[in-house]
């Protein structure tokens, strides 16, 4: 049943068309919709040329609310966004995590003195090698620039069975004088027995790391709440190449893996060093405001997603995998600490596709030959097994995990010292011509920190290391003054204040901005509003409802009992035809 009052059809006797009966405008409220409408354009009461005018301002506001409206949708659809920059203090702060390599990978002296003794010539061709690898600043293709010929007793010594920077590479343990090294105000231990804690593979070979667990937490202001160490930079056992004494220092958020020998601040022998901190805590929007991206690192296995630094170089690197058809040492070792047998593994795939037809270094790199089986990569998934000549299943043993990946499978596949050299130079050519190219996103949340670097002399006098420098150290070290400024740096890094700055990415146009704006704008120009359109939902139903009606084939009309005590008759309709 449709009920619908006397006054909304009115009056009707039997007999009647249906047409008769259809509802009025004033039922509909299109006149109460638009009254101020009608009142200025259609009243007749109203002259024409006051119409007319009116016609000529509704039409013009019309079009005006129409360019708002399109303006209104081209900014929000822009998706413009802004930096809001606050500073939080605090009552402690975490230190950064951070890497401290020296500048020098190889232990020339041992390397000179065991070839002096067991093949002087062949220590002459490593020399002449090093020089010549120092000469090149790539005028000419490096294939073409080394004689294969001259280098081949080198080239043959180095696919042998152990790495040249394996063997005699700086052993990080060679960078300090003592087992201490002090946070807070307080002296802290080395755990020699969690070697793997402080000990990070890189281009540079094996250095220092520190608070990747967040430990080092400074609540007083100024280097004494800070991180302290003393560094010993050992410069007799640089190799002749080496073009910087001392030491870098690499700043990155907890979890972050540095494997490059890029940016960094460079300490000196001979002075101490105060690295002033500034952390600044970073928020990005993802799509379509921003353009961050949260990416799970495969350099560790903390909860890092990667950053761009580490974006860059995974990229880099696997064009030095696809180049030279092998891995860096540095790189292996790292994911091998870690056991990423997955990303080895799949290293392993990318290797070996490209021995089939490797872009680099054809014939003077000579791929390394090492005893045993192939080490294909297990075809049943498994993610850390490789698979031996016989093709059973090879497990790396746990006893592995605090070594490095030499003496394991994997080592077929780790890149010799002479490859590694010569791919350094294709792998930062390819990263100047397609580094732009790379696709890196900054994840959505990170850390950052800048630094301040104040220098002054260390030891400042031999009066002060004979009083607190002398002794302080191994008795089996010939420890005099002299020695001291030519290898000893004192290292401080620390917060002046006890603050963050927070960079947060937020919306410039949120969407509650965006209604706020697009109903002020209609509303003003022809008063236009949300109740305006709950009123044209209600029109629409009941013109529906009217259609329903229109089309029916019989009508009845029935007398009802008075509504309200006011005598107006109700007009039931039966839908049914009953």
């Amino acid at each position: 049943m449709v009920i619908i009052t006397k006054d909304a059809w009115g009056t009707k006797t039997e007999g009647e068309d249906v047409e008769s009966t259809l509802p009025t405008a004033e039922y509909f409220g299109l006149q109460d919709l638009a009254s101020d409408y009608f009142q200025v354009l259609r009243a007749a009461s109203r002259p024409r040329v006051c119409r007319l005018l009116w016609s000529v301002l509704t039409l013009g506001l019309l079009s005006l609310t129409v360019f708002m409206v399109y303006k209104l949708l081209t900014d929000y659809f822009q998706y413009n966004s802004f930096n809001k920059i606050s500073v939080k203090w605090q009552n402690s702060l975490e230190l950064p995590a951070f890497t401290i390599c020296s500048t020098n990978s190889i232990n020339y002296t041992r390397l000179e003195e065991d070839f002096k003794e067991y093949a002087p010539e062949l220590l002459e061709v490593i020399n002449s090698y090093l020089i010549k690898m120092e000469l090149y600043k790539g005028e000419s293709n490096i294939e073409e620039y080394f004689d294969e010929t001259e280098f081949e007793a080198f080239f043959e010594f180095d696919n042998g069975s152990f790495s040249l920077k394996d063997a005699y590479g700086n052993l990080v343990y060679d960078l300090i004088l003592s087992d201490w090294y002090m946070v807070g105000g307080k002296k802290k231990i080395f755990d020699y027995f969690n070697g793997s804690a402080f000990l990070e593979y890189t281009e540079l070979g094996q250095c220092l790391k520190f608070n990747d667990d967040k430990s080092m937490v400074q609540k007083t202001r100024g280097s004494g709440g800070g991180f302290s160490i003393d560094l010993f930079a050992n410069v007799n056992t640089y190799m002749m190449t080496t073009r910087t004494r001392g030491f870098i220092i690499f700043l990155r958020d907890h979890g972050e893996t540095v494997l490059l020998n890029q940016g960094g601040y460079v300490i000196e022998p001979g002075t101490e060093t105060f690295l002033r901190l500034q952390k600044r805590s970073v928020t990005r929007l993802g799509k379509p405001h921003g353009t961050c991206l949260n990416i799970r690192s495969n350099l560790t296995k903390m909860e890092h997603f990667r950053s761009i630094r580490e974006c860059v170089q995974d990229n880099s690197l696997e064009a030095m995998l696809r180049g030279c058809a092998c891995m860096p040492s540095y790189y292996a070792n790292t994911r091998f600490k870690l056991g990423r047998f997955d990303i080895l593994n799949a290293n392993v795939k990318i290797i070996k596709e490209a021995k089939k037809n490797v872009s680099y270094f054809n014939s003077t790199v000579k791929r390394r030959k090492r005893e045993g089986g192939s080490a294909d990569t297990s075809s049943n998934g498994s993610e850390d097994k490789i698979s031996d000549k016989d093709g059973e299943n090879v497990t790396p043993t746990p006893e592995y995990e605090d070594q490095s990946i030499y003496g394991t499978d994997y080592q077929q596949y780790v890149c010799t010292f002479s490859q590694e050299t010569m791919c350094n130079f294709k792998r930062e050519e390819h990263q100047n011509e397609f580094g732009k190219s790379y696709q890196c996103h900054e994840p959505c949340s990170f850390n950052e920190w800048d630094a301040s670097v104040g220098v002054t002399s260390f030891p400042p006098s031999e009066k002060y290391f004979d009083k607190f420098l002398k002794d302080l150290y191994y008795d089996d070290i010939n420890f005099t003054y002299p020695i001291a400024r030519d290898n000893l740096a004192r290292l401080h890094i620390y917060y002046d204040d006890i603050k963050t700055t927070e960079v947060v990415q937020e919306k410039t146009y949120e969407i509650q901005n965006f209604i706020a704006e697009f109903g002020g704008t209609v509303d003003l120009f022809i008063g236009f509003s949300f109740f305006t359109v709950f009123q044209l939902v209600e029109i629409g139903v009941a013109w529906c409802f009217w259609k329903i009606m229109k089309r029916n084939k019989s009508i009845r009309r029935e007398s009802l009992p008075s509504y309200n005590g006011e005598g107006k008759d109700i007009v039931v309709y039966n839908m049914n035809n009953v």
